[in-house]
Formats: structure tokens, sequence, C-alpha cells
């Protein structure tokens, strides 16, 4: 089965903006997005931080949208709305039903230009923001990146962390705030995404009627600083209270531009699984069948091991995690995940096996484009840091990758000397410390919940009336009753090549014996490792080679396996 994406629509405004659109019509939703070229790189010393301190501001209302009218606004169209901060880039997002689509425009088109930064709410958003830090800071990981990327980057400012340092985010002034945001929240600076239920032309003149008639500001300069090379291994460690031991390793590597990416991405698949671009478009799925899974988690080292790249507008990173099981020394987990790394820089990778990581960053792909913010998310990003091409063509860029291609990337870019590697290292009353299920840095985006104040109901803005559209078409449910009182559904949707398998028995925490609490989740946890016609492993290389998506959850009286493939 072939597959190809179609090419997004580019127009630009007559301000400079640009404009990116792609029709998806299984659903009748949309999302909305505007992208500013501004991030943590652009702040200067002394105001790190700012970018997002911006962000939370961005939320305080305007004349035409006081504050809390945006969020009752799309609350009242059923929608939803928020914004995030990076290093390269500032988005600000609403999905919502496919006719109530102007109003996103309007929204952000109002507060490009119109904000003003209230002293008194300035200083009580620094609190907020502070909070926020130091509510990071209750995390090791927190402490471990901080310090990879100050080990990684001595010059670029990609060595700051996004939400900045304590004593500048007290620093901001509403006249900093003002300065940056006349600065970068231009038009000119701005590319507005649209995916959904639509017709294009049409969205165009809405672009047109609220984004056209915007100034455009002086041009944002490209980054000059660029980082020396390295030219030794780098090492540091973190000793603070947590739970347990944690390497993060990474090799340098070029920025989203590169042509060498996509043989970057699916040799990360090799060794820890296809990397899930749904949503923030980053992070590592741990296939089962692949090597850091099998030499690491399967045998009882580790926890958790994982390779992804972690890709910048101008400069990346190979990153390389584990977490030692207890009792296992942190040397002897490292040693185990640098000799993986190492096996992929001596020997070609084997074509079936480069087969099934190709097909499993493919799977992952298609995956992402099922939704309309997920498909806006992934072409925002890529579009910010690589191109318009680099999202058109990356099934097509993906599929040619070579065995030799793998090779030569593991040569040039996993070399010990471009390596940097850190451990955390927790200290004795870290035992008494429980913490949440770590997830590997992805880009580093820091979302905003706002503070949100209910505003007078006669300044919200009504919803216009439109078209109300299904959102399933019922003559289209095929239902079937099978033999055992299984009953079958299916729902065919042609937009995107997928299909998603879901199962549902009553097999929750509900049922289980008397004094046997947790069976349920523990059975539930055993349907992925085998069964009497496959071992897990057969089993791991089967829905791996497949490209396959299984996850099993357990509510409070069912179980629920859903499987995700492609036909």
């Amino acid at each position: 089965m072939s597959f190809t994406m179609a090419p997004t629509r580019v127009d630009w405004l007559p301000n400079g903006m640009r404009v990116l659109t792609r029709e998806l019509h299984h659903a009748p939703v949309a999302c909305v997005m505007v992208w500013y070229g501004v991030g943590s790189r652009n702040e200067p010393a002394g105001r790190t931080g700012i970018s997002h301190f911006l962000e939370h501001m961005m939320f305080k209302g305007t004349k035409q949208f006081p504050m809390g009218a945006l969020e009752e606004g799309v609350k009242l169209r059923g929608g939803m709305s928020n914004a995030f901060t990076n290093y390269d880039y500032t988005s600000y997002y609403q999905v919502l039903p496919a006719r109530h689509l102007e109003f996103g425009m309007m929204v952000e088109a109002d507060r490009m230009i119109n904000m003003n930064f209230d002293p008194d709410l300035t200083v009580r958003e620094r609190g907020i923001i502070v909070s926020e830090l130091e509510g990071r800071e209750n995390s090791p990981h927190f402490w471990l990146q901080s310090g990879f990327m100050h080990e990684v980057f001595r010059q670029m400012p990609y060595r700051h962390h996004v939400l900045g340092y304590k004593d500048d985010i007290k620093a901001t002034t509403g006249a900093w705030l003002a300065e940056h945001y006349q600065r970068f929240y231009r038009p000119n600076n701005a590319t507005l995404v649209a995916v959904g239920d639509f017709d294009t032309e049409q969205l165009l003149q809405m672009a047109q009627r609220h984004f056209g008639g915007l100034e455009p500001g002086a041009r944002v300069e490209p980054l000059g600083l660029r980082e020396p090379e390295q030219t030794a291994e780098r090492r540091f460690e973190v000793r603070r209270p947590g739970p347990n031991p944690y390497l993060m390793a990474g090799y340098r590597m070029p920025g989203d531009d590169h042509p060498d990416i996509p043989a970057i991405t699916v040799l990360s698949a090799v060794l820890s699984g296809g990397p899930s671009f749904a949503m923030m478009g980053g992070g590592a799925a741990m296939g089962r069948s692949s090597r850091m899974y099998r030499k690491l988690v399967a045998s009882g080292l580790a926890t958790y091991a994982s390779a992804h790249p972690w890709s910048l507008a101008y400069e990346g990173l190979f990153l390389a995690n584990a977490s030692p099981v207890p009792g296992v020394a942190p040397e002897q987990v490292e040693e185990a995940v640098f000799a993986e790394v190492e096996a992929v820089r001596q020997d070609a990778v084997p074509v079936d096996e480069l087969e099934r990581a190709k097909k499993q960053v493919r799977a992952q792909w298609i995956y992402a484009m099922e939704s309309a913010m997920n498909q806006a998310v992934l072409l925002g990003a890529t579009a910010m840091t690589d191109s318009v091409e680099g999202f058109d063509r990356a099934l097509e860029r993906f599929e040619a990758v070579s065995a030799d291609d793998l090779l030569r990337v593991a040569q040039t870019y996993l070399k010990p000397e471009r390596r940097t590697v850190g451990w955390f290292h927790p200290e004795a009353q870290a035992k008494t410390i429980v913490s949440a299920p770590y997830k590997p840095p992805e880009s580093e985006l820091t979302g905003t919940t706002p503070d949100y104040q209910k505003p007078d109901s006669a300044k919200v803005e009504p919803p216009a009336s439109g078209k109300r559209s299904a959102i399933l078409d019922r003559g289209r449910i095929v239902r079937r009753e099978l033999p055992d009182s299984v009953t079958l559904l299916v729902y065919p949707a042609e937009t995107i090549p997928s299909a998603l398998v879901r199962v549902q028995v009553e097999a929750g925490p509900c049922y289980d014996p008397e004094g046997k609490a947790g069976v349920a989740r523990l059975a539930s946890q055993l349907l992925t490792r085998g069964t009497q016609a496959y071992s897990a492993d057969d089993l791991a290389i089967k829905t791996d080679s497949l490209g396959m998506s299984v996850r099993v959850d357990v509510g409070r009286e069912t179980a629920v396996a859903t499987l995700k493939c492609l036909p």
C-alpha cells in the first residue's frame, strides 16, 4: 500500500504573513494556529524566560476580548484554546467546530496587535511563573536536563531553559514585555496554520479579512551564534533528592533542516522503536523488537531505555536515556547503552531490521495525521524549524533511507567525542520520594494553563449561527453480531489510510478476587507479552514489522485493548 501526502497549500498575505492550509474532512472540526518565530533562543542575557512570560500575558485580554472572554467564547462554541513556548517558536491555537473557525482567527488577529501589559497583572504573573518553575524543580529530570543543556551548548542560547532563570523572571517588567511583543509579534514573523473541515478559498478570505490589514514589523534576523565544534566527551553529575538514577546522553547533530535528519530518525527506530510524531512531535516509542528494549529492558538491566532525535532549528541532539533496575549498577547500564550505539556504527543494519524500522516510522507519521490538531502542530513545527516541503515529503524521505545511510550518519554523528553524558544520582533521603512516570524531553514545550477569570456575559462574543455538521454518518456504521455474544461495529473513514481496532471486555479491577487487588491490571499488561501461538519476541517482531501500535488500558470495570495499524 502506498500513501502520498497531499501537498500543503502555501499562501502569503501582502504584509508578509505566511498561511499554510490542509483540508481534512473526516470530522467537522478545524484547528487554527498562529506560530511566531520567537522562542527562548531570542532572549538576551538578563531576560531569559521572557518569551514564555509573554505567552502567559497573551491571555490577559484586550479591549475587544477582556480577560476571560477568549476562553469563555471558545467554550461557548465547544472548542479548546491554549498555547506553548519552545526554544525556536511560540504558538497559540484554537480547536473549534468547523463552523466557528473564523472566531479563532478573529481572536488571534486581535491579540497580535492589541495587547497591553498592565503593571499590576505583570507583577501578579511573576509569582505564577516562579511557582511554575519551582514546580518543575521538584522533578529530578529538570535538573538533569538543565545541566545537560548547559554542558552541550556553551555559546548558543539553547543552553537556557525555556522558563528562564528565577532572578530574570522576578525582574521582568511590563515595559520589557511590550518591547518583546512589539519586536516579534508581527504578521511578517508569523505563520497561520489551519487544518480541518473547511474550504481553502473561503479560509483565505477570512485570513485576509482579519490579518491582511495588520502592519508588518522589522525583519527578525537569523540567530548569528554557532556552537564551536566539540572535540572530547563531556561528563557531569547531578545529585539531588529523587527516586532512581537516570542517564541522559546526547550526541550533537545538525539542525532540523539538514538532509540527514530522516536517516537519523530511522536510526532511532532501529535502536528503540518508531518515534511518536503525535501532538508535540517528539519522543520515542519503545518498540519491543528494538535493540535497546531487548538488550536493556527485556534483559532486566533497565526499567526504561530509549534513543531519539531532538531537533532544533540550528542544531539538534541525538539522545539516549536509560534508568537502571534497582540493584543494577549505573555503569553497567551505561556500558550497555553505548554498546548498542557502537554496534550501529560498526555494522550495517540488516535489511529486514531496516524495513521494520522504516515501517514503524511511516506508521507513526500516518497515525499523527488522523487528528486536525496533530497535523497542525506537526506542520507548524516543521515549517518553523525546517520547511513546508520537509513536512510534505516526510514519508518519501523516510522511505528513501538505506542501510548505507544509517551506517554513514551513525559514523558521522554518534562519535564518542561528540557525546555529552549526564547522570542523575539520588541522595539518600530520596527513597521517600514518589515520582511520576518520566517522559523524555521532546522539544521542551511549555504550555500555558490560562489564569481564567469569568467575564461578564455581555462582553463575550456570542456564537454565530451556522450549519451544524454530524460527527458521524450513522448510515455508514456496520453492525454484526458474532459468536459468543461479541458485537462488531465498523465505521469506514477514507481520509487517512489507517485502522483502529478497539476491544473492550468486562475485566476491570472491580472484578478482582478478594485479597488479590491488582490482578486485573497485571493480567492486562501480560496481553502484549506473548501467547501460546507467539512468544513475546515473535509477537514484538510481528507487530513492529507491521507498524502496529498496541496499548492496553484498564478502567474501573473494563479492560480496553487498542490496536492501531495500516490496512
